[in-house]
């Protein structure tokens, strides 16, 4: 299960800058096939709902009117000292021009430490019935400083865009904190 909420700066080119709670996210993954090998094949689903906090982050152009509703399928698997991750799904909205979005992602992982594991991604997100499209690479990592808790961090950029994809900015990045509630190696590599 996971919650999560960002705090969002945003500056339009040279106006003043923005800043608020972004729409919270909710999710629940089911992992529905796991091969015994901790290093096999791994396939979940991973539904999860965005909905706004009663702030002014959407008269603000902070986010956008929710809710909104994913539904990704993401297969992993260890290919020697690399962990590779695949997402792909579909993001319904409640926007009345259309603006449902198809996903993709694919990530690499390795864990270089006990306590820190890299990672780096590419990501695709196509707004259906559009031209928008936003494609973002990124590197970042997972640093486990306290049993059961892991600093998140993540820096990129978009490398091909066409229209804005929700607002999506050509520098992207984030700090976040990770709290488990399981200390189980297999559930906390599945967690990319």
């Amino acid at each position: 299960m996971k919650y999560e909420v960002p705090y969002l700066l945003d500056q339009d080119e040279g106006g003043p800058w923005r800043s608020g709670l972004g729409n919270s996210l909710l999710g629940v993954k089911w992992r529905f096939y796991q091969q015994s090998d901790e290093k096999g094949w791994q396939i979940s689903a991973y539904p999860q709902v965005e909905v706004n906090h009663p702030d002014n982050s959407v008269p603000r152009g902070l986010v956008d009117r929710g809710p909104r509703f994913l539904l990704p399928v993401e297969i992993s698997k260890v290919f020697g000292p690399i962990e590779v991750n695949f997402e792909g799904g579909y993001w319904w909205t409640q926007k009345d021009e259309g603006g449902n979005e198809r996903i993709l992602g694919l990530a690499v992982g390795h864990q270089f430490t006990k306590r820190f594991e890299g990672l780096s991604e590419i990501y695709d997100d196509v707004v259906l019935g559009g031209t928008a499209r936003s494609t973002t690479v990124d590197i970042g990592g997972r640093y486990e400083f306290r049993k059961g808790l892991l600093l998140l961090f993540m820096a990129g950029r978009r490398i091909i865009g066409s229209g804005p994809v929700n607002g999506q900015p050509s520098l992207i990045g984030y700090f976040g904190l990770q709290i488990l509630l399981t200390h189980d190696k297999k559930q906390r590599a599945a967690g990319h």
